[in-house]
């Protein structure tokens, strides 16, 4: 046998890790055509990775190695040009594992283990830190000064008909416009100049899903290992479940539904690759802070919609509260978008690499100076 596909084999299981996708015939003979990246960042950045960054790492510096990316269960469709896709086993840790995630970056003491362990045994371990530096809330000049040009890859998706048979029928059988949620454990807050992970409340969760089937709206909710689960009796029947891990079958899950809600969670980034209309709840300083309308316009294919407020108010609110403050926008914003989308009008499903002019697409935005040219210095 191959001592290098004996030795992924081994060296896999060793360090906790499934392999997710590979094929042994494009494994090389030789050690030192290998290479592995270890990524744990959160779920805006696997998104960018995936469209924005690693397929140009991999094609124009690492094209001569045996890629390997090691990361969360479940994402390896977004990479499929890699050469093998490893998937850590352990879900027992992960909540607090993806708890630490900031970005590209992963700051638990689990990521340190993974990355220690991975240089033990692999003579190229690369460090995320290499591709952070193209990708700073925002793509760097370093980026440029790389690749001169930006090069969108998205995923192929799959039709529906790769769904369960079940799924399908309720899809098309449950009343009303169908809304995708994601009742994330964790969603995103800017504080002290950065992105971090908050916890959310469960009530939230189902105060939202209760209001949302009261206007006769059938929420088709994700269940995940980073997802509150909400597959209880009050909801059989009247709600649809998609208990998927692998997330290509997701996207074509929200494709097949139509509309995805993202409650400060980075969804819709998943939903840019799915080529699927969205509603984003999100904070102001956020959105202006991390270059959100950089994301936007190099994705601009699809309608997108907003609502600014503070991820705060999700534990801090009761349902009077969120009902005022969240819901009736939430509900009145969809009233306005879903009845208008067309179809016929979407991008294509198919798999595709295009290439962007980042000056001609992305608008300049100012930052505004306050203060200083109202401020009068009264000299004798």
């Amino acid at each position: 046998m191959n001592s290098v596909v004996d030795f992924l084999k081994r060296t896999s299981d060793r360090n906790g890790f499934n392999r997710e996708r590979f094929e042994e015939r494009k494994i090389p003979t030789d050690f030192s055509n290998v290479c592995i990246l270890p990524f744990f960042g959160d779920l805006r950045s696997t998104c960018i990775l995936s469209s924005l960054i690693l397929h140009r790492y991999r094609q124009e510096v690492k094209s001569s190695r045996y890629f390997i990316l090691a990361s969360w269960p479940g994402f390896q469709g977004l990479f499929p040009y890699v050469d093998e896709y490893w998937a850590i086993t352990d879900n027992s840790h992960i909540k607090n594992f993806y708890e630490k995630s900031e970005g590209f970056l992963n700051k638990s003491d689990l990521n340190t283990v993974y990355t220690r362990n991975l240089n033990e045994f692999f003579r190229d371990v690369i460090n995320i830190k290499d591709l952070s530096a193209f990708y700073d809330d925002g793509l760097t000049s370093k980026f440029f000064d790389k690749f001169k040009d930006v090069k969108r890859f998205l995923p192929f998706i799959s039709s529906s008909a790769n769904l369960s048979r079940d799924f399908n029928k309720d899809l098309s059988t449950f009343p009303g416009f169908k809304v995708f949620l994601t009742p994330s454990v964790f969603i995103k807050t800017w504080n002290n100049g950065r992105s971090r992970n908050i916890k959310t409340n469960i009530d939230f969760w189902k105060n939202l899903v209760d209001y949302l089937l009261e206007k006769n709206y059938t929420p088709v909710i994700w269940n995940n290992y980073l997802t509150h689960d909400l597959s209880q009796e009050k909801y059989i029947g009247k709600c649809l479940f998609l208990n998927e891990v692998d997330i290509s079958r997701v996207l074509s899950a929200m494709r097949a539904t139509g509309f995805v809600l993202d409650v400060f969670n980075s969804v819709s980034k998943l939903s840019l690759l799915a080529r699927c209309p969205y509603l984003c709840l999100d904070e102001r300083s956020r959105y202006s802070n991390q270059k959100e309308y950089e994301i936007d316009d190099l994705f601009p294919y699809i309608p997108k919609n907003y609502i600014y407020t503070f991820s705060t108010i999700l534990n801090e609110g009761t349902k009077n509260s969120w009902n005022n403050d969240i819901f009736n926008s939430i509900g009145n914003r969809i009233e306005e978008i879903i009845p208008v989308l067309d179809r016929d009008k979407w991008p294509s499903t198919g798999e595709s690499f295009d290439i962007i002019s980042y000056k001609d697409t992305v608008r300049k935005i100012k930052s505004k100076k306050m203060g200083t040219k109202f401020i009068q210095v009264i000299r004798d």
